[in-house]
């Protein structure tokens, strides 16, 4: 009976051990694995995109290929005919008449043609002298040449019937110089002597004949052409470079100059052609003409048929070519805590395009099959090919499993992941910061110095900054200062008054929080919403016969520590916003870890034992539970 109850305590004493020990588990704050497997999703907005905007248009969340639009002109060779509008032939020269004042006159009648050429040419406000033998009274005036014209045409004079009347013509309405003339008269006249302010006449014809029925169709009704002989025509278009003459040409052989209306040429001239005595036709090409003229002379010795120009001309029409050009959309790297194996890609996008995957930053790409992703890689890229005008693409996205650590040691600045709902730990030297956010935060960049513009006894102050993804989506941070009491006692600093404070710097005020501080490890820490310039501070110890104004004096000792010029506020305050931009020259550095003062503190705030740890010690008590009944049975068959 008393090897009975001794077993009985010997197996209740067991299962006190195995109890207090899993209660000192339970209690006990472990350090903290440094990492979370998490269940992550990257979209569009947590990549860098990067495509040739010559060949991509984008709008919002929506990309598509942009038009190449190619106008070519293209021509067509034409040809029009310009038909002879008026042919006079075989002009009398008239020149020893009217070329000096000899009483040697000619006589012109109303609507006959009579061509004067000047030497020179002739512009506004140049006059033509003319002397009248006699005629009859009225108007005369000038014409284009070969032109019968209404009044008052380049310049008009009126003769009143007398003999031997000398009259000037001043010249008007002339669009470019000219020398040459058609005079116009009433009734009759007869003309004694012609000359002009630029010089004398050079030619004069008279009463040309009309040939146009014979030149304007092949009836073979000819022309028999003779040397010295003027054959003036005009054609019913202005007639240009490259424009052709189409001559049926007859009898002897002859050679054909192109010249200026009323003028005879041979080398100085608008084109010629070699007839060698075969009828048939012959073209002559424009050429040398400063601009289009209508009227000219064909000099030759055979005989001519028909006369009349080919215009050849170009007409243009544009053909436009839209084409699209194929071409595709990456991203920059994502990259993984860990190798990840696999994972599941969404995308959005209409008509054809294409989906590739690459784990070696662009080197080379594998085609996406069926959403799903096989890969052992740390990071991962993705590309979009765009194949044609039907093509549109929307999103993509990326759910997969990561390592995500929850525990960074920063010396000076660094980048960090936040996960919503997790508890972040950065830790630097004599200092630990928790934070939580109400959003998942990657890459943000915290940046921690020592701030030297302020002093203390402890001179502990932190300047605290962190960038945009972090502060827009901060929850709360609670900030922990460690110190010794060493530090305590080499300054007379009384641990009861230890308080976190910030500096404001709107107000140039420093204001302490309402602050926790805990004896036992040494440290005081303090919940805020927003960064800035935390500090450490502490009044001096009382000495117990000081009285209250002493120690009134003792306290405001303490705290001007923070700074001869700086205000100290005492009020107790949770939190106070204070706007600090991250400096962007910060520059990344994240190193191993740095001892803190004291002790290297590494906390991780789970909180409680993990269930892993507790099924642990449910199958210890259970192996010696069966263990004490399996030596309780054998002891008790023994005794028996």
């Amino acid at each position: 009976m008393i090897k009975h109850k001794h077993e009985i305590k010997e197996a209740a004493l067991v299962f006190i051990i195995v109890l207090a020990f899993i209660t000192f588990l339970y209690f006990l704050n472990p350090s903290p694995t440094g990492h979370v497997i998490s269940d992550l999703h990257s979209d569009l907005n947590d990549f860098t995109l990067s495509y040739d905007n010559n060949f991509i248009n984008s709008s919002g969340n929506e990309f598509k290929l942009k038009p190449s639009i190619q106008i070519m002109q293209l021509s067509n060779q034409n040809y029009s005919y310009y038909e002879i509008e008026k042919a006079y032939f075989n002009a009398a020269d008239k020149l020893d008449k009217i070329n000096q004042d000899d009483n040697k006159e000619q006589s012109v009648q109303s609507n006959e043609i009579f061509n004067v050429i000047f030497a020179n040419n002739l512009n506004n406000n140049d006059a033509i002298n003319v002397l009248i033998k006699a005629g009859s009274a009225g108007d005369f005036w000038l014409c284009d040449i070969n032109e019968i014209c209404s009044s008052p045409g380049y310049g008009l004079a009126s003769y009143n019937g007398s003999d031997d009347a000398s009259y000037t013509i001043t010249l008007s309405n002339l669009g470019s110089s000219e020398n040459k003339f058609n005079i116009v008269v009433p009734g009759s006249i007869q003309f004694d002597f012609i000359s002009s302010s630029q010089g004398s006449i050079s030619y004069a014809y008279h009463n040309p004949e009309d040939k146009i029925g014979r030149l304007n169709s092949k009836d073979n009704q000819l022309v028999d052409m003779a040397a010295n002989k003027l054959l003036d025509i005009k054609f019913d278009s202005q007639v240009n470079n490259n424009d052709i003459i189409n001559l049926y040409i007859k009898g002897s052989s002859s050679t054909y100059y192109i010249c200026e209306a009323s003028t005879f040429c041979d080398s100085s001239n608008y084109g010629s052609l070699n007839y060698q005595g075969q009828e048939g036709w012959y073209s002559i090409t424009m050429q040398n003409l400063n601009s289009g003229k209508q009227w000219f002379n064909i000099a030759g010795t055979s005989k001519i048929d028909y006369v009349n120009i080919t215009h050849p001309f170009l007409t243009y029409y544009n053909i436009t070519n839209i084409s699209y050009t194929e071409s595709s959309i990456t991203t920059d790297d994502l990259s993984f805590n860990q190798e990840v194996s696999s994972g599941r890609v969404n995308y959005s996008s209409n008509g054809n395009v294409s989906y590739y995957y690459s784990t070696d930053s662009g080197e080379s790409w594998n085609a996406i099959a069926d959403n799903v992703l096989s890969i052992s890689s740390d990071k991962i890229r993705f590309k979009i090919t765009l194949h044609n005008e039907n093509s549109t693409f929307y999103n993509l996205s990326l759910d997969y499993q990561d390592d995500i650590p929850t525990s960074y040691n920063i010396t000076n600045s660094g980048y960090i992941n936040i996960l919503e709902g997790n508890a972040t730990i950065i830790n630097n030297t004599n200092t630990l910061i928790y934070l939580r956010t109400n959003d998942n935060v990657y890459n943000g960049l915290i940046n921690i110095t020592e701030n030297v513009n302020h002093t203390s006894k402890l001179n502990i102050f932190k300047d605290i900054k962190v960038d945009d993804s972090i502060k827009n989506s901060l929850i709360n941070a609670t900030i922990r200062f460690y110190y010794t009491d060493e530090q305590l006692e080499s300054f007379g600093l009384d641990e009861e008054s230890l308080n976190i404070g910030f500096y404001n710097e709107t107000s140039s005020t420093w204001l302490f929080l309402d602050s926790f501080v805990n004896k036992e490890e040494n440290y005081v820490e303090v919940t805020v919403n927003h960064f800035s310039v935390y500090g450490l501070f502490a009044d001096e110890k009382q000495e117990q016969s000081s009285s209250s104004g002493a120690s009134g004096a003792s306290r405001r000792l303490a705290r001007e520590e923070a700074s001869a010029n700086e205000t100290v506020s005492e009020e107790n305050i949770e939190t106070q916003s204070v706007e600090n931009p991250l400096d962007n020259t910060i520059e990344n550095e994240q190193t191993n870890p740095t001892p803190l003062t004291g002790r290297a503190i590494s906390e991780n705030n789970n909180g409680r034992l993990t269930s892993t740890v507790i099924i642990t010690a449910i199958l210890i008590l259970a192996v010696i539970g069966l263990l004490l009944y399996a030596r309780f049975k054998n002891k008790k068959k023994f005794n028996r």
